[in-house]
């Protein structure tokens, strides 16, 4: 079982990028003719991200948790198949994780009772901040076609089944158009390519070809110029 990468670590960790930046632009001048260069793109992206990311070690999920806590947790990773050493470094790891949150939360506590005499808005957020308490939506009623709630199980699926009916009928449909080859136009610009980055998501899982966004993105300009380079040189072929 291959374990879960987290590329955000290429954005939020400088030393991280830096490092990914420079691998990846010297392996890539070793690239070869254009015809192989989103292969080789790939494989550089995907081979520096993933040794960049592995040296990481695990990250803090929560803000008590102490670089102690984080290398015990790596060492519990690599003991894995190790089932004594595996539980005994948990349950020390658990106990770790209760005196530090213990200890973290009294802090807190502490500076809240400062903040009452001092600035009782900060106090309040402060608060918030340490209760952490989840807003729960309420989940829309689910209606007929004349407005009427539904409350039985199989009008509910009825319902449901007649939506996703309408939302997939498609009699609008015109005749596919035929796309001749060799196209003339301007060609795509790093401004279009740009344009399109800001709306892709983060923390999302890689495709087929193992690539992830943030490895991108990482990369700034230069990954920026050789993916509008790429994408000009799909367009003429």
């Amino acid at each position: 079982m291959k374990r879960k990468m987290k590329w955000n670590v290429l954005l939020d960790n400088t030393n991280v990028r830096t490092k990914f930046c420079q691998k990846v632009e010297e392996r890539y001048k070793q690239c070869g003719d254009d015809t192989e260069k989103w292969k080789a793109l790939q494989k550089v992206l995907v081979n520096s991200a993933q040794e960049c990311v592995s040296k990481c070690g695990v990250t803090a999920k929560k803000k008590w948790m102490t670089s102690e806590i984080l290398d015990h947790m790596e060492f519990r990773r690599r003991v894995k198949k190790d089932t004594d050493e595996y539980r005994r470094i948990n349950m020390r790891i658990r106990n770790m994780c209760r005196a530090a949150k213990e200890e973290y939360l009294n802090r807190q506590c502490e500076e809240i009772e400062e903040l009452e005499n001092k600035n009782v808005q900060i106090m309040h957020e402060k608060v918030k901040s340490v209760v952490n308490k989840k807003k729960w939506q309420i989940s829309s009623c689910i209606k007929d076609e004349d407005g009427n709630v539904l409350m039985e199980q199989d009008q509910i699926k009825k319902r449901w089944t007649e939506y996703i009916n309408s939302l997939y009928l498609d009699t609008d449909r015109i005749d596919r158009p035929v796309i001749k080859k060799q196209m003339t136009g301007n060609p795509i610009t790093k401004d279009e390519i740009k344009n399109a980055m800001t709306q892709m998501k983060k923390n999302k899982a890689v495709g087929n070809d193992e690539i992830a966004f943030e490895m991108i993105e990482a990369l700034g300009s230069f990954g920026l110029e050789k993916i509008t380079d790429i994408a000009n040189f799909c367009v003429r072929i």
